[in-house]
């Protein structure tokens, strides 16, 4: 990529988000015109209030989205590689086929979420809450999730996960 265009996306990216995420205060998202397909990677967006926006295909790579409030919210093939989405809530979001490799979701509420054939591979989401939520061929490979979250009300979750606490080197193979 040249350094022009990387100059014209961070042009379009500042553009877009308005004075608020170049200054790395926390947004609200009529401050940052937030639409689907908005590039806002390696940003400081730490309590934005989306919810019920239309984000799919939405770039976040690297952001910071500590606390956001993106119930409700279409994430669907979004790029959120490497997000610090900790404590974030994402209750009844549709996050299908998201990349989510590597992203930070400890403490999310990702209750009732649709993760179907979402990578969250190496995703960290200890104390993250899966209740009710879908995840029909999402890829946990090498994620670090604790073991109350593989099994739910009786019903195991889809995907690969490994526990990575102290002492624990089982993988488990979660059933469909």
């Amino acid at each position: 990529m040249s350094r022009f265009h990387l100059m014209s996306v961070w042009s379009v990216a500042l553009a877009l988000s308005g004075p608020g995420i170049a200054s790395g205060k926390s947004l609200d998202a009529i401050d940052c015109r937030l639409h689907p397909g908005t590039l806002c990677a390696d940003m400081n967006l730490s309590g934005l209030r989306a919810a019920a926006m239309d984000l799919s295909n939405s770039q976040f790579s690297g952001s910071r989205l500590v606390g956001a409030r993106l119930e409700n919210t279409n994430l669907s093939h979004a790029n959120l590689t490497r997000a610090d989405l900790s404590k974030a809530n994402l209750e009844a979001a549709r996050l299908v086929e998201a990349d989510l490799r590597a992203a930070n979701l400890s403490g999310a509420n990702l209750q009732r979420a649709r993760l179907d054939g979402a990578n969250l591979q190496n995703v960290r989401m200890l104390g993250g809450d899966l209740r009710q939520a879908s995840l029909r061929n999402a890829d946990f490979s090498r994620a670090d999730l604790p073991a109350s979250l593989m099994q739910q009300r009786g019903k195991p979750h889809q995907g690969r996960a490994e526990r990575r606490e102290p002492g624990w080197s089982k993988l488990y193979q979660c059933q469909p």
